[in-house]
């Protein structure tokens, strides 16, 4: 096939080679950055394009890896019926207006996590203030997608000095919703959507969003993931299953998650929809495909489930970074990979990569040759799978360790080990029967 990837997270660069790998002809567009920091990309490893329109016209397979930067102007294409794995305006609105998700779960019967609306911190701070004895989670509403205003608070008191900071910086574009901290155990569930349903394969997922150990440090897009695919899922039937006919009735084809919180009753509350690729979540779950997965995209198009995953295997990502003072766009040259061979390249999936010359150990000497380099903070997704949480993710840190870099090399050192005290806690209620920690 001709596959054509609009990459707007600039993060397909695995996808990318793997579908190569597979025997297709691929292209990628990434978008123009305003620093020009995302230029080297893929160099020298994929065909990169600069006119996404005319690639439209030219693919069998269009995959998109988000649903914002490019919505307004891919809308006319879904009318069209090109054949594009991604979302489009009515389902993506899912996800990037949280007030849509939450209505439409409440419409088709599913219970959400009580919530209050506002367009202003004054009448916000004061809601705060009137229930001091309650925690609160403010989330962005109404469209807007601005993350600065997603906060975990401690307290009250914490609450309302976020509000007041916020406020004094002006950060209200459409609306914020505070909803009551739930207690509870994070898991989330999702599957491919096509012309013809959800295929068999659910995938069950548990993410690690802070940057350091033990959820301490900024809250990050995702530092980790444990997923594995069931055709039976307890928290599926209650928080996806309920939506098929929308996303039938909208047309929507590609890959639909949901994040929860499991209350300590065994109640779930749906948070959020995810209605795209997420990064690093598609590279991990490939670790459990089998086959062709560009075909089994494409074969959702056409009403087919040729999805083939392995059912009894659990998959373990760990996300690669180079924090730093500097960044990799402002060096001269692009820093080296050390220690990754050919053969770890299944399990190590390139994010923010290019091959370029470097100085490398060569016969006992430093020689100038052509080598893996990074090129943005987001180096690479290492994965890999086990019969248990625990080995998956001892076979994926036995590859982290081995890689390097010039400058910090940053990882988290504990994906997957919150679920030795949770799992059993789930699996009281039903969920995630049959998964073992060690």
């Amino acid at each position: 096939m001709k596959i054509f990837i609009l990459d707007e997270n600039e993060l397909s660069l695995h996808m990318a080679l793997q579908f190569e790998m597979a025997g297709h002809s691929v292209k990628v567009f990434i978008p123009p950055t305003a620093n020009n920091s995302n230029a080297m990309i893929g160099n020298g490893l994929i065909n990169k394009v600069t006119n996404w329109q005319a690639e439209m016209d030219r693919a069998d397979l269009i995959v998109l890896t988000g649903n914002s930067m490019y919505g307004a102007l891919i809308e006319p294409y879904f009318e069209k019926g090109y054949p594009i794995i991604g979302g489009n305006k009515k389902c993506n609105a899912l996800e990037l207006d949280r007030e849509v998700g939450q209505n439409l779960l409440k419409q088709y019967g599913v219970k959400t996590a009580k919530f209050e609306t506002f367009t202003d911190y004054d009448t916000a701070i004061k809601y705060v203030k009137a229930n001091p004895d309650k925690t609160f989670v403010s989330k962005p509403w109404g469209g807007t997608d601005d993350k600065d205003l997603s906060y975990v608070s401690k307290n009250a008191a914490d609450m309302t000095f976020m509000l007041e900071h916020w406020k004094s910086e002006g950060k209200l574009k459409k609306g914020f919703m505070l909803q009551e901290k739930i207690d509870g155990y994070e898991m989330a569930v999702g599957g491919w959507f096509g012309k013809h349903g959800w295929c068999q394969a659910i995938n069950e997922n548990w993410e690690e969003k802070r940057l350091m150990n033990d959820g301490l440090g900024e809250n990050t897009g995702e530092m980790g993931t444990i997923m594995r695919y069931v055709t039976s899922s307890k928290l599926f039937d209650e928080t996806l299953e309920p939506v098929t006919d929308y996303l039938l009735a909208h047309g929507y084809i590609g890959y639909v998650d949901m994040n929860c919180i499991v209350k300590k009753d065994g109640t779930p509350a749906p948070l959020e929809f995810t209605t795209r690729f997420g990064w690093p979540h598609v590279n991990i779950a490939m670790q459990l495909h089998r086959g062709d997965f560009a075909q089994s995209l494409a074969d959702l198009l056409q009403g087919k489930d040729t999805m083939r995953v392995n059912y009894d295997t659990v998959s373990c990502g760990v996300v690669m970074l180079r924090p730093a003072k500097v960044k990799i766009h402002e060096m001269k040259a692009p820093p080296p990979i050390y220690n990754l061979t050919a053969r770890m390249l299944d399990n190590v999936c390139l994010q923010k990569v290019c091959r370029t010359k470097a100085p490398m150990m060569l016969n006992g000497q430093v020689q100038s040759v052509s080598t893996l380099c990074a090129v943005g903070e987001y180096i690479a997704v290492v994965a890999d799978t086990g019969d248990t949480v625990k080995e998956a993710s001892e076979a994926a840190y036995k590859t982290c360790w081995k890689l390097n870099w010039p400058g910090n090399r940053g990882f988290r050192t504990d994906i997957g080990k919150h679920l030795k005290k949770h799992l059993p806690l789930l699996q009281e209620h039903g969920y995630a029967l049959g998964m073992e920690y060690e």
